[in-house]
């Protein structure tokens, strides 16, 4: 088995502080309503970088790298502060340039399908149920050697190797929501 998921232990996050930046914010955004069909259906989800809270970039257009880092080189207003200095921790640490940083909701019976990203990606479960999970499969066309794990929510962010071929799946009664960093 190749390994998949890697813990960063070097950025200690206080769970309750970003669930309630993340309840705020959404309840600053959709008010007391659940968020959009659109932005789950679709992978989308609310954007902390960049001009567009509802930003969904498609990366196949991109044509070069620098379109995203200037796409997403700031923060977006309302951004919430421990969780921007978090990840700007979590940049330092791994020694990566940090741009694209999102809550992604999937729910309940809702996932993603089967597909690979242009790099790793980092998660931090701030929602999460045992039975919402990450696969990885060595091949597209076979679907051999799944891997799958559940994302539990603990005091550290999570390294996916989601170059990898991947989906996602909620199978519980809950939203699955995890802030997102690539």
């Amino acid at each position: 088995d190749v390994k998949v998921i890697d813990i960063i232990n070097d950025v200690l996050v206080d769970h309750q502080v970003i669930l309630e930046e993340y309840d705020a914010l959404t309840a600053d955004l959709f008010g007391d309503e659940e968020w959009p069909n659109l932005l789950t259906a679709n992978g989308s989800g609310i954007s902390l970088r960049g001009a567009d809270m509802f930003d969904n970039l498609d990366l196949r257009t991109v044509k070069h790298i620098d379109e995203v880092y200037e796409r997403y080189s700031f923060w977006n207003e309302k951004a919430p502060e421990y969780t921007k200095a978090t990840v700007d921790e979590l940049s330092d640490v791994v020694k990566l340039r940090l741009t694209r940083v999102r809550y992604l909701r999937l729910g309940p019976g809702q996932g993603l399908p089967l597909h690979a990203d242009p790099n790793p990606r980092f998660h931090y479960p701030i929602k999460t149920s045992p039975k919402a999970f990450f696969a990885c499969v060595d091949s597209t066309e076979t679907i051999e050697n799944m891997q799958y794990e559940h994302l539990p929510i603990n005091k550290h962010f999570y390294k996916l190797d989601t170059t990898r071929p991947h989906f996602v799946y909620n199978a519980g009664w809950e939203p699955r929501i995890h802030l997102v960093i690539s």
